[in-house]
């Protein structure tokens, strides 16, 4: 029996160690979802937080510390995220699309070691449209933006807008009118065409990018007989706090739509 003491010792010493150190990690792991700040190394932890803050509408900025891996120089800035996935965050700096990875980083521009999310909007007011579809483009595009004015008034940072819209035209549709199109979209949107029309596939675009295609097809003469919507998603992100219940954005929301889902998202991490 004495031989098997300090076996049962050293059992329980080692017992209380994985206890402290688990204790420790769930410490650090809760101190870097309550602030929003990661080390390089815990890039995927922070990808998953992104990932929840946009899938509940919110807009986010990325400061990153870390080193340019084209030439070793030092990088602290930060930029607007375009997306978050498998261990790799695409940010808008400087008019371009830059890719940032973990220390251990491959083939991405910027090597991070210190990270901050920083959410730039108060509240998200969800609306769900059923299909729409009109003669004209501008009147379309117009009457979407009805709707975030209603809802919120002068408390608008942006509308974002996912879902597709499908454009019937007169005349053919050419590879460079698709391709211009998608230049205006941008990041994570893309165009498809046919003979006579497109499908504008739209994966939060801004709603003043739409009104740039509205734009395009009055200004290159591109004359349509018809536009018509999927279900479409508004994520109206407002400055400050909306203070909205979801009976009054119901009261306030146009009659000339039919709604299949408006809610009110007060916290981007629930």
């Amino acid at each position: 029996m004495a031989k098997s003491s300090p076996d049962i010792y050293r059992k329980v010493l080692l017992l209380i160690i994985a206890v402290f150190f688990f204790a420790v990690v769930f410490k650090v792991i809760l101190a870097e979802e309550s602030t929003l700040e990661f080390t390089g190394a815990n890039i995927y932890r922070a990808v998953y937080a992104q990932q929840l803050i946009s899938n509940a509408g919110f807009a986010s900025n990325l400061h990153v510390e870390g080193t340019w891996r084209s030439t070793g120089e030092q990088f602290s800035d930060e930029g607007r995220i375009l997306s978050a996935s498998k261990g790799v965050f695409t940010i808008l700096y400087n008019g371009r699309q830059v890719l940032v990875g973990g220390p251990s980083t491959g083939s991405e521009d910027i090597s991070a070691k210190a990270l901050r999310i920083s959410v730039q909007n108060a509240d998200v007011l969800r609306v769900g449209l059923e299909p729409i579809s009109g003669g004209d483009f501008s009147l379309f595009t117009s009457s979407l933006a009805s709707i975030p004015i209603k809802l919120s008034g002068e408390n608008i940072m942006e509308t974002s807008l996912s879902g597709s819209i499908s454009v019937d035209s007169v005349d053919p549709i050419t590879p460079t009118i698709s391709q211009d199109l998608e230049n205006i979209l941008g990041f994570g949107s893309s165009v498809t065409i046919y003979d006579k029309g497109l499908i504008i596939s739209l994966d939060g675009v801004l709603l003043k990018t739409l009104e740039e295609l509205s734009s395009y097809f009055s200004e290159t003469g591109i004359l349509l007989s018809r536009v018509s919507s999927s279900r479409l998603e508004l994520d109206v992100r407002t400055v400050s706090d909306s203070n909205l219940s979801e009976a009054e954005l119901s009261s306030r929301a146009p009659a000339s739509f039919d709604y299949y889902m408006l809610r009110v998202i007060d916290e981007p991490l629930k």
